[in-house]
């Protein structure tokens, strides 16, 4: 969807269609929001709510060692599916365990990946495996939520699916009612916040949640 269409319902919202409109929607004065600067907010807070909604999958190439990291490109690590090789070949499936149960392994290394532990709260930029990866790394299929693409005008493509533009709406009218401007009103504020999680959590209840947790008990 065209980033225009959107901000044109947010002005409709705001009953603020007329020209000169209260609130810009791109950065006309440096030293006032804009729609642009809001709704880049509301695609940031969605990913860290829903890292699927920038999810890829490929080839993640692993370190010498035990700690690995994950590329620049992305925000978080949903998943690691299995081994593979430069022939993108399924080789042995990777399972998810908890930290505690890596570290209570002894230390060796092999020639594929049997387990690995992430928590992204704790560390959202690093996880671990088991064995640990020898001279010259080894290669998973990972599952990865990107960094989103910025907004940078008002013709440009929203960089989610359809489906989270609402919710992006609800976070953006937040941002502008909960301001400190004339259009600020606690109220409606409070509303389009409660929407914006209700909307995440509630209409995509049928979506799998990321990340992944291990029960206790995995190794």
């Amino acid at each position: 969807m065209v980033v225009s269409k959107i901000f044109l319902d947010i002005s409709g919202k705001l009953q603020d269609l007329r020209e000169p409109r209260r609130w810009q929607w791109e950065n006309t004065d440096p030293a006032a929001p804009s729609f642009l600067d809001y709704l880049n907010n509301a695609v940031a807070q969605i990913v860290s709510v829903r890292p699927d909604a920038t999810a890829n999958t490929s080839v993640l190439t692993l370190a010498e060692g035990f700690k690995q990291s994950i590329p620049s490109s992305a925000l978080s690590l949903i998943n690691i599916l299995y081994n593979t090789n430069d022939l993108n070949a399924v080789g042995k499936p990777v399972r998810q365990t908890k930290f505690k149960n890596i570290i209570s392994l002894v230390a060796a290394t092999g020639t594929a990946v049997d387990c690995y532990a992430y928590d992204k709260l704790d560390d959202p930029r690093s996880f671990y495996v088991y064995p640990h990866i020898p001279a010259g790394g080894l290669k998973v299929m990972a599952t990865m939520s990107n960094k989103p693409t910025v907004i940078a005008t008002k013709n440009d493509q929203f960089p989610l699916e359809d489906k989270y533009v609402s919710p992006a709406i609800h976070w953006v009218l937040y941002e502008i009612y909960s301001g400190d401007n004339t259009d600020a009103d606690l109220v409606r504020a409070t509303h389009h916040y409660e929407a914006f999680t209700a909307e995440l959590n509630g209409s995509f209840g049928s979506d799998k949640k990321y990340p992944i947790k291990p029960k206790d008990g995995n190794k």
